[in-house]
């Protein structure tokens, strides 16, 4: 009995206090970027280029996805492709240049509740690429959706 309160109290006191997700501007590198958090956990979305998620760990944590804002693009046929780090979208079967077509410009953000969509124009390959990441209101769990429009003539 004495350990199942203990493991109780244990679980109440690590619960969040603030279960309620938020969305706030923010930047990342320079670029406009939103910030999602639940009070346990916190991701950066960039909007200023992408659709990245850029950062996602527990708040004041590490960052358990890369940053390579200070790398080098890589110049394709599609244009200069700039590897930001993070998580991004990419057709598959991977190709080059197909799966490398620049991502440095603004996108489309669409936020509803706890969830934020993402969209990037027609890139240079006719792809339109969509990002939604939803955040659940307690806990550590994302689910992101991936989008892939062709609009090749």
């Amino acid at each position: 009995m004495r350990f199942c309160f203990a493991f109780l109290l244990l679980f109440l006191c690590a619960a969040p206090v603030d279960a309620q997700v938020r969305v706030d501007k923010t930047t990342w590198e320079d670029h406009e970027a939103l910030k999602l958090s639940n009070g346990t956990v916190e991701l950066v979305l960039t909007t200023g280029v992408g659709p990245r998620i850029i950062r996602y760990g527990f708040i004041g944590g590490e960052n358990i996805l890369a940053e390579l804002a200070g790398t080098p693009p890589t110049t394709t046929a599609l244009g200069d492709w700039k590897p930001w780090g993070g998580h991004r979208l990419w057709a598959a079967p991977e190709s080059m240049p197909g799966s490398y077509g620049p991502d440095n410009g603004p996108v489309q953000v669409q936020a509803s509740g706890r969830s934020v969509t993402l969209t990037q124009p027609r890139d240079a390959a006719g792809l339109e690429k969509q990002i939604t990441v939803t955040l659940a209101e307690t806990g550590t769990a994302v689910t992101i959706g991936h989008r892939l429009t062709n609009e090749t003539p």
